[in-house]
């Protein structure tokens, strides 16, 4: 074999193995940007999709108002019979207690606690078809009745109590504390002998709403900023005196499922009893 046919099998060889090269190079950078493409595609599908259910769960409060029903229960059982007529009608029925637990899903509210609402005043920001279900005073009935059900149901509420009253027909601290750990019973103030705020001086009631807060916060190892008023009593030395012992809310019995951005202090909510038609309060 001549000396030039070698050489050109040589040269050919070397083409062939340069064009290999760029054809190899070009197929990994298309492969390459095709992988970029998807992953780029898959992180925006992704992000939208968060955007798409946080639009779904979640809604601005930009009005002077917001609907929020807020449910207000005593006791959840059968009253004792040698309780007065009166006494006996802050019980409710464990059956209507769950129907109105299916009214809550049927008709597609959010449960939020006290906690989350102080959060959607501080951001603007809240559940779509927001529902709080609370419970006043602490009674043994809500942790040997209530906190069953709602942890089947995984369902949060709101407990307000009395710091300072006791006895075997009250929850006690461990309680507390298990419910508390569960993140489903949100504890809040509900002073600490259920005192008539409106008609006691600022010396009696600063310690009724500092003590009872402070007791929360130093038990639970939790903000408790939320004020249920005793029998609902409230006037804007409360709210002074409320704001000035550390709280950001209050709540109040006044019949209303319409809040107040401008009137943190004057939440409003429905007291339950056996007779209320709860459906006509959420349709």
């Amino acid at each position: 074999m001549s000396t030039i046919i070698k050489k050109i099998i040589i040269i050919q060889a070397l083409l062939l193995c340069f064009l290999l090269f760029i054809f190899g190079y070009t197929s990994n950078k298309k492969q390459e940007h095709a992988q970029q493409t998807t992953t780029t595609n898959q992180e925006f599908s992704a992000t939208e999709q968060d955007n798409e259910n946080t639009s779904q769960t979640d809604q601005t409060i930009d009005t002077e108002t917001f609907t929020m029903p807020i449910l207000g229960f005593h006791h959840i059982g059968i009253a004792p019979a040698s309780l007065s007529s009166s006494a006996k009608e802050w019980y409710v029925s464990t059956q209507k207690f769950i129907e109105i637990l299916d009214l809550v899903a049927q008709y597609e509210y959010t449960p939020i606690t006290a906690a989350d609402l102080v959060t959607a005043f501080e951001t603007k920001h809240i559940a779509n078809k927001p529902i709080m279900i609370t419970f006043d005073d602490g009674n043994i009935d809500f942790y040997t009745t209530v906190f069953p059900i709602i942890k089947e149901r995984n369902i949060p509420v709101t407990l307000a109590i009395m710091t300072g009253v006791g006895g075997k027909n009250y929850v006690i601290k461990e309680q507390l504390k298990e419910m508390n750990e569960s993140g489903l019973v949100d504890i809040q103030s509900h002073t600490k002998y259920h005192a008539y705020l409106t008609r006691i001086s600022k010396e009696e009631r600063m310690p009724e709403l500092q003590d009872s807060k402070a007791f929360i916060e130093n038990l639970l190892g939790k903000k408790a900023d939320v004020l249920f008023y005793p029998f609902g009593l409230h006037d804007d030395d409360v709210i002074t005196d409320a704001q000035e012992a550390g709280y950001t809310l209050g709540v109040t019995i006044i019949p209303s499922t319409t809040q107040y951005i401008n009137k943190p202090f004057e939440l409003q909510r429905n007291l339950i009893v056996e007779y209320t038609n709860v459906q006509a309060l959420l349709e």
